[in-house]
């Protein structure tokens, strides 16, 4: 929904009108925000929220000589299909795709405060934002302290049902997210990986994956060269 709002308010100041195809995972949120800017007297014809075929949708409305900017919310190949899409009929674009982000941790700072600063930084929406940080570089001197509370704080966050008042972390978004973070934790450990917290898939049902701290990460692991968008520092 945040998504949305922002594309949505800067093309309605600007007096243009919009077509949002939304993530099949979560279309409901953005109907509900349509409809509440249709009841604040936003003009029905100002707004359309569409489903279906994601290819045929963004090929269609691309293509269309009425449509004259592109804006894309996910995953870097997806992203390149649109933009070359767009590129065929000279069209801009705004692309918000996936980041890699680090964090570089200094010996001047307090590093157990610091570690609980970046312990939320990191699992905000279990790891599921584009901001949230991945790689922590952390100075040799306060490495062990920095480690140690960091690792404290992630696996003393509840892990549960999102909609609870004491859950700090809540499930995936779907399998595919589970898998992924499996197979970065498991491909780090395989290369020598030390595992602080967390680690394992918690159960069976629904997709939850606990807070994970690795350090000691192989250059070559894929943990440090892929977005996790995930539950795992």
């Amino acid at each position: 929904m945040a998504l949305a709002a922002k594309k949505f308010s800067r093309a309605r100041a600007a007096g243009c009108a919009i077509i949002c195809k939304p993530s099949p995972e979560t279309p409901g949120c953005v109907l509900a925000l349509g409809e509440a800017l249709l009841e604040a007297g936003v003009h029905p014809a100002a707004l359309a929220v569409v489903f279906g075929d994601a290819n045929q949708v963004s090929t269609q409305v691309i293509e269309s000589p009425v449509i004259s900017r592109i804006t894309f919310t996910g995953n870097i190949p997806i992203g390149k299909r649109l933009a070359a899409a767009a590129g065929l009929h000279m069209k801009p674009v705004t692309m918000e795709l996936g980041g890699h982000a680090p964090v570089v941790v200094c010996s001047d700072v307090d590093p157990e405060a610091t570690a609980e600063l970046l312990v939320r930084a990191k699992f905000t929406n279990a790891g599921q934002i584009c901001l949230c940080p991945s790689r922590f570089f952390v100075e040799e001197s306060i490495a062990k302290r920095f480690a140690t509370r960091f690792a404290e704080v992630a696996a003393n966050s509840k892990v549960g049902d999102g909609m609870d008042p004491a859950t700090k972390v809540g499930p995936l978004a779907n399998e595919r997210r589970v898998e992924a973070i499996a197979r970065l934790v498991d491909d780090a450990r395989d290369r020598g990986a030390r595992v602080l917290a967390g680690g394992n898939r918690i159960g069976h049902h629904g997709y939850f994956y606990p807070p994970t701290v690795l350090t000691n990460v192989s250059d070559e692991a894929a943990l440090l060269h892929e977005e996790p968008f995930g539950p795992v520092a």
